[in-house]
């Protein structure tokens, strides 16, 4: 039998509607076409497919403007010196990737031993029977071993950056890596910065907004990946890294509980109980700031995984920021969100002495907004990092109550405490104390701000009388 010939997996290739609809939409293509890689992997696992790679001989790119057409569609050409081209399509299920290529060698076999992992070198032929796998490098048993292998002896050398796939896949299949792939990752983990800057961003956000970012990094750390996407952590001392690596573990665990995933088992599971009690009236509301996105669709749950790495071990850590977002290329929106994260005034969350009137609250929330909310679940994590096994409970309890207090005055009483309507403006205030632009206007409308919170000013007479009260101090 040919290393091509499809055969009759172990268990069903369960393929989402849309799939099979373009099965029968191109059952009558001239060229062959295959599933390959990730989908076909998903396929065989019964998971959610949100991306699909499809390779033919010839023709890609007409395929794609094929597809688009048909499954109304946009199509963009990625490489047209390559034939490689997207189509991004809008399902009920959520946005599906949909990338065709032409063969990377003369056919499909040697196509699929170019491939990066033998778990993403099987396929299924579209316009054939999906039910059959093709296999030639029999990824479907590594697959049920979870079990990561290189697909040939120059996998890294031809694309270093397969070294950190490898981490994320072994953590996504919850396997370990086969002992010559992992001594082959260790051999060209020097040669990972010579990776595109974009390409090691995008594929370190997938470490760190994908599942158990913490065993990843650990993995990293030992395999020595680390230093080309995160040495600020990899020069630290070895407990203070593991500091890291735990609140990150913590965090994750506490977006774990926010999350829409969470089962009823989940807060019991991860010690979370106090924490659902106490916060689950925000949660929906900390789902949707969780699950946003930045440029590109590079998820907000990688910039949180950062910041509490670096809250927690990275000495000057807001400065440390400017590095770190220049060596991956991410965007200034996203270099801004991380040093406003780690200026917040975390410490409030957990300083069990410190009084939680309007005016604290008030100067936290005014600067950092929506950041405050990352520095306070970042604070839980650190919270839950630093006690581990030793964790009080009365301690704990204590501080969710002082995050309770906190998130409830962004979320429910925003327009009272955090930014109260403006009374004044300060050219009303220059003209009225007869003041020339600078520096101190802005501190007279602080004032009067911090005055208005505290509710000692309502409208722009006592606004203006506060202003007089500073002044007078000054003199």
């Amino acid at each position: 039998m040919s290393s091509v010939e499809p055969r009759e997996p172990a268990r069903p290739l369960i393929w989402p509607n849309i799939v099979l609809q373009l099965a029968d939409a191109l059952a009558d293509a001239p060229e062959p076409i295959y599933v390959v890689g990730g989908a076909v992997r998903d396929a065989y696992a019964g998971a959610p497919i949100k991306d699909l790679d499809l390779v033919t001989h010839r023709g890609a790119t007409p395929l794609a403007r094929q597809i688009a057409n048909l499954l109304n569609g946009d199509v963009f050409v990625m490489d047209a010196e390559r034939d490689v081209a997207r189509v991004l399509l809008d399902t009920p299920d959520g946005r599906l990737n949909i990338d065709v290529a032409a063969f990377r060698a003369d056919d499909l076999e040697g196509d699929l031993r170019e491939r990066d992992f033998t778990i993403n070198a099987m396929a299924s032929q579209l316009q054939g029977e999906m039910t059959l796998l093709i296999d030639p490098l029999n990824g479907e048993a590594d697959l049920r071993h979870k079990l990561i292998r290189r697909c040939s002896a120059q996998s890294f050398t031809s694309d270093p950056l397969r070294t950190l796939r490898a981490v994320r896949l072994s953590v996504q299949i919850n396997g370990h890596i086969e002992r010559e792939t992992l001594a082959d990752m260790r051999r060209h983990a020097a040669a990972l910065p010579s990776a595109s800057p974009e390409r090691l961003r995008d594929e370190s956000v997938r470490v760190l907004a994908g599942i158990r970012p913490h065993a990843a990094m650990r993995i990293m750390s030992v395999v020595g990946l680390l230093p080309a996407v995160l040495p600020e952590l990899s020069t630290l001392p070895s407990a203070d890294r593991e500091m890291a690596f735990r609140v990150i573990e913590r965090l994750d665990h506490i977006l774990t509980a926010i999350s829409p995933q969470r089962s009823d088992n989940t807060a019991a599971a991860f010690g979370l109980g106090a924490f659902v009690v106490s916060l689950d009236r925000f949660r929906a509301v900390l789902q949707s700031h969780v699950s946003a996105h930045w440029a590109n669709e590079r998820p907000h749950r990688a910039l949180l995984m950062i910041a509490a790495a670096f809250a927690c071990s990275v000495p000057n850590a807001a400065s440390a920021v400017d590095p770190l977002c220049d060596r991956l290329r991410f965007s200034n929106p996203e270099r801004a969100r991380l040093i406003a994260i780690l200026r917040a005034d975390r410490a409030l969350v957990a300083d069990l002495e410190r009084p939680l009137d309007d005016l604290t609250l008030h100067r936290y929330w005014y600067g950092p907004r929506d950041a405050g909310v990352d520095a306070v679940l970042i604070a839980l994590a650190e919270e839950l990092g630093r006690a581990g096994v030793a964790l009080e409970q009365d301690r704990w309890v204590r501080v969710l109550e002082r995050a309770q207090v906190m998130l409830g005055t962004f979320f429910e009483r925003a327009g009272e405490v955090v930014e109260p309507p403006a009374v004044i403006d300060g050219h009303t205030v220059m003209t009225a104390l007869k003041l020339r632009p600078s520096a101190v206007v802005g501190k007279l409308l602080t004032a009067i701000r911090e005055a208005q919170v505290m509710g000692r000013v309502s409208d722009a007479d006592s606004a203006l009388a506060v202003a007089r009260e500073v002044l007078d101090a000054q003199t």
